[in-house]
């Protein structure tokens, strides 16, 4: 495991202190909070009468849940069984040949949308009915490859529009060329990870076309001209979206070996052989942070809070219940190692480090409770109807520019079903990925009382993340 340089340390004279009672008052104020709030609509659930059952069944479901995974772990899983099976079995029938064919058309793709997309926030009309910039960046890039990420691996890697730009001004003599040996931290990729969140639930405009087509101008200016300086390793790293995408890849039954060969593996498996750097738990604590503060901003609380303000002044007060948020996942998880590491009687940093692969699942579980309703209804079904016309020119290229927006496809029935069962087994798989982690670096004797812990935190981020999304 590697050292980890820059999360929350023990100080002399008792320094985890104020973390513990940061972390407890946090904890304390979301609970109380939380009792006096009515959410309102999210992500086309409904109103809480939309529910298919009440929800204090949903909230003991999902403890019940976690108890019975924690304790069918104790008794049956007794050693650790994901890093062998992370090996899975080639595929033979996918040749060299086709892999390096599929990477260019991603390639393609990639890079075509990001011309598209550039091009549209600049010159197509701003109206949300006409644009394509903000679906492709909130919609297609965001919530769609968080999805296949999961399901088919690192696709990103080879999609990725910037990595094609500095390819192509490597090949032409520009910077230094190759991807370079040299290995990078999460911190950058965590810092422009904060940004987006900010602009996509901070900021009081953030789906005017113009102002994205300046911040991607911005955003991938910096990322190519870094990348030209250190490398092109720099971008799986240190730019946030590729980072993010690579973590989530680990949850895939689809990856690829050192020969570069196709592997089928347990979905999940991948977690014990995650890449862990300085700065990775941070990269998907802010993004969990984020996320909560998506269900916390669509509440009544929320909404009385930020009634009378706009402009810059509710930019401000989102951004303060943000960082809030990220704060308390934050604490949580590191008040959590810490007492793993002290029953353990294992080194902190070492231990914050070693659990982050558990989050992702839960990363994961949250964004398919969030967005699943975004990405099959309004959302999805508007970028396919744009991406047919998408400079407005009266184009239908795909076939889909006649198409309308069908908000009877999924049932707020089922919506309200797929969210609660998305938060609930990502903190089930986050159980067992934590649980599996503690066999491999602690003795065994210790390893299930270690995470005593870090389940009673799995219960909190639950209860929290179906209250604020689903109603109380």
């Amino acid at each position: 495991m590697r050292p980890q340089h820059n999360t929350v340390r023990e100080r002399e004279g008792g320094g985890w202190r104020p973390v513990r009672l940061a972390s407890i008052a946090l904890g304390c104020l979301t609970l109380f909070l939380l009792a006096g709030t009515d959410p309102v609509s999210a992500h086309g659930v409904g109103k809480r009468g939309d529910l298919p059952l009440p929800l204090w069944q949903f909230v003991w479901a999902a403890v019940i849940a976690l108890a019975v995974s924690v304790a069918a772990a104790g008794i049956l899983w007794t050693t650790p069984r994901l890093a062998s099976a992370a090996r899975g079995r080639a595929v033979p029938a996918i040749t060299g040949g086709s892999l390096k064919v599929a990477s260019i058309a991603v390639r393609v793709v990639g890079i075509s949308l990001f011309g598209a997309t550039l091009y549209a926030g600049f010159f197509v009309d701003e109206s949300l009915t006409r644009n394509i910039a903000p679906f492709s960046i909130f919609v297609a890039l965001w919530v769609g490859v968080q999805f296949i990420s999961a399901m088919v691996g690192d696709l990103y890697r080879h999609a990725n529009p910037l990595d094609t730009i500095v390819l192509a001004l490597q090949r032409a003599g520009v910077g230094r060329g190759g991807a370079s040996d040299r290995s990078f931290d999460h911190w950058p990729a965590t810092a422009s990870m904060f940004g987006f969140l900010w602009l996509e639930l901070a900021y009081h405009e953030p789906s005017q076309p113009r102002v994205l087509a300046w911040l991607m101008l911005v955003y991938a200016g910096s990322h190519v001209l870094l990348a030209l300086r250190f490398g092109r390793r720099w971008l799986e790293t240190g730019e946030a979206f590729a980072a993010f995408f690579s973590v989530i890849a680990a949850l895939s039954p689809i990856a690829r070996d050192e020969d570069g060969r196709i592997r089928l593996r347990l979905p999940g498996s991948g977690l014990a052989t995650m890449d862990v750097l300085p700065g990775t738990a941070a990269l998907i604590l802010v993004t969990l942070g984020g996320t909560s503060f998506d269900g916390l901003s669509r509440t009544s609380f929320w909404t009385e809070v930020v009634s009378s303000r706009s402009g810059w002044s509710l930019t401000m007060f989102n951004t303060l219940g943000m960082v809030w948020m990220m704060a308390i996942a934050y604490a949580l998880y590191g008040l959590a190692t810490r007492l793993i590491a002290k029953t353990a009687d294992a080194d902190r940093d070492e231990a914050f480090d070693a659990f982050a692969p558990s989050l992702v699942p839960i990363a994961l579980g949250y964004a398919v409770a969030h967005y699943f309703s975004l990405i099959v209804l309004d959302g999805g079904q508007d970028f396919l109807i744009l991406a047919s016309d998408p400079f407005d020119k009266g184009w239908n290229l795909f076939g889909t520019s006649d198409w309308r927006v069908n908000f009877l496809l999924v049932s707020a029935t089922t919506i309200a079903w797929v969210q609660a069962l998305g938060i609930i087994f990502g903190h089930i798989f986050g159980v067992l990925a934590a649980h599996d982690k503690a066999l491999e670096v602690y003795e065994s004797k210790v390893a299930a009382r270690s995470q005593y812990p870090m389940v009673g935190v799995m219960i909190i981020y639950t209860v929290g993340a179906l209250v604020l999304l689903l109603g109380a």
